[in-house]
């Protein structure tokens, strides 16, 4: 099925600032130059009376002399941002692909283009579906890793609209993420019954070794696509027992698969792909370590 996707209201902005220190209340405050800077605001309605809407605001003074100001110096740096982005989901390359040629390639380029488009660095797949694909799956449904292939919706869906990304931004970076492993691979939340469900379960322990193989042969095989991938996390959501395709799997048992599994074979197999943990929101229903 797919799911409805909703509208959102993007907004880019461009600030030029100077490295002054800032002056107190009690200073004279000097004359803001209304012409240093704007904002370019892009916006979607849900009546599509608005589609990806370009409106520019130029910066205006402030009158009040008590309004707090910010100052941005450039000496000053703290930790790096990888990039700013948003998912390619199976819902998102399926409508893609009902759009004409020309129509894709102009979007995608008002997406990606770092010189004539907004420059979007970083997007996110799902190793397998999410709960924004048109089905549940992984790229080994039936038990074994000798069954392990593409799945046929992304290989009609996903690698195409990924070329035509890279064509228009060869850097972009991909962080990929699994909504659930394989269900021969799932153990039941509670005791280690089999658990042949996509929502919730979790991974049995006698497929660390198994998932973690799975992983490696899921960057190699995109790799081998032509698609580099820069991160991935663990699981999504990993405390979101209900989600349509869900396991559960809290950070004592990420650091356990990836500390005896999931490194180690990325050290043998010689994947550089970054592993990223707890991809979650921050104390998830009140749980304060997070487990």
């Amino acid at each position: 099925m797919i799911k409805k996707i909703s509208t959102l209201a993007l907004a880019i902005v461009c600030i030029s600032c100077g490295c002054e220190k800032n002056p107190s209340n009690n200073d004279p405050q000097p004359p803001v130059d209304d012409t240093t800077g704007s904002a370019m605001i892009y916006t979607t309605t849900a009546d599509e009376s608005l589609l990806f809407n370009a409106r520019e605001v130029k910066f205006q003074a402030i009158p009040d002399v008590n309004q707090k100001n910010i100052t941005i110096s450039k000496a000053k740096t703290y930790q790096t941002v990888d990039g700013f982005g948003a998912a390619i989901t199976g819902s998102t390359c399926y409508n893609l692909l009902r759009m004409s040629q020309e129509d894709r390639t102009a979007f995608l380029k008002e997406i990606f283009d770092m010189k004539e488009g907004l420059g979007v660095s970083l997007i996110r797949v799902s190793i397998g579906a999410s709960d924004f694909s048109l089905d549940e799956y992984t790229w080994c449904d039936k038990e074994g890793l000798e069954n392990f292939a593409v799945n046929q919706y992304d290989k009609d869906h996903l690698f195409p609209i990924l070329h035509e990304i890279y064509a228009i931004n060869p850097d972009v970076k991909i962080i990929a993420s699994p909504w659930s492993a394989p269900q021969w691979m799932k153990r039941d939340p509670y005791n280690n019954d089999d658990y042949m469900h996509w929502t919730n379960g979790r991974l049995k322990l006698t497929c660390y070794d198994t998932y973690a193989a799975y992983f490696v042969k899921w960057i190699q095989t995109m790799e081998d696509e032509g698609f580099n991938i820069y991160a991935m996390t663990i699981q999504n959501e990993p405390l979101n027992r209900g989600n349509s395709m869900s396991m559960y799997m809290g950070w004592k048992e990420q650091q356990n698969f990836i500390r005896d599994a999931l490194g180690p074979a990325f050290a043998d197999a010689g994947i550089k792909t970054k592993i990223l943990v707890f991809d979650h929101n921050y104390n998830y229903d009140d749980i304060a370590d997070q487990k």
